[in-house]
């Protein structure tokens, strides 16, 4: 019995300095996907759809790999050089 309300109590110690910590770190989150370094270029993230091959196994006697055609977004990042008007 002693055993088990140490173990609770230790979790609960536990569970809340877990918890503190959690509440106390932060996370700084930029939301433009343009990021410059000063050569007059940008990195530019556009999403296109593109196929892949996917094996799928069959059941017949044994089982047969059938490869499909699956289409699915890629995200794509470019190096893109500024506009004139963006040029200092």
């Amino acid at each position: 019995m002693k055993i088990c309300v140490l173990l609770l109590v230790a979790v609960i110690i536990f569970g809340s300095c877990a918890s503190a910590y959690v509440k106390s770190s932060s996370y700084s989150h930029q939301n433009s996907p343009i990021h410059t370094d000063g050569s007059g270029r940008i990195w530019k993230t556009r999403t296109e759809w593109k196929f892949r091959w996917v094996k799928e196994w069959k059941i017949k006697k044994i089982y047969v790999p059938i490869w499909k055609k699956v289409w699915t977004p890629v995200e794509i990042k470019e190096w893109l050089p500024l506009p004139r008007a963006l040029h200092k």
